[in-house]
C-alpha cells in the first residue's frame, strides 16, 4: 500500500475517480450542489482548486454514480503544474458545506515531468 492517496505525474491530464465513505459506507452524493477538490502544499501555499463531477468509473470502467459516493476530480495540466507532496480535501455543497474527510487529508504525490526538466 502507497503512504500516498493520489500519485500522478506533473502536467498529466487525468481525470481521478474517488469513492467517497463515511464509516465504511458509501457518502450519498446525489444532492449535492458542487463538489469542489482543493490541494495545497503541507504549508497551505499556493492553494488550487478543481471543479469535480458527479460519478467515476472503476478500474474496470464500470460506472460508479453519486449515490454511491462516486466522484471524478478532472486534474488538468494547471492543477498539477506543480510537482511534490500535497495535501487536499473535498468541500461538498448540500446546500450546507461539508469537508471530506472532516479528519485529516488526502495525501497528493505529484512526481516531476522529465519533459519539464531543462
Amino acid at each position: 500500500m502507497s503512504e500516498y492517496d493520489i500519485t500522478l505525474c506533473q502536467g498529466d491530464t487525468d481525470p481521478r475517480g474517488v469513492v467517497l465513505k463515511s464509516g465504511g459506507s458509501p457518502l450519498d452524493l446525489s444532492n449535492a450542489t458542487s463538489i469542489t477538490f482543493v490541494m495545497t502544499y503541507p504549508d497551505k501555499q499556493p492553494y488550487k482548486e478543481v471543479t469535480c463531477t458527479k460519478g467515476c468509473k472503476d478500474l474496470d470502467d464500470d460506472d460508479i454514480l453519486a449515490s454511491a459516493g462516486g466522484v471524478t476530480i478532472p486534474f488538468d495540466e494547471d492543477s498539477l503544474g506543480s510537482y511534490g507532496i500535497f495535501i487536499g480535501q473535498f468541500i461538498i455543497l448540500f446546500p450546507d458545506q461539508t469537508t471530506y474527510p472532516g479528519e485529516g487529508y488526502y495525501v497528493i504525490k505529484i512526481t516531476e515531468s522529465l519533459k519539464q526538466i531543462e
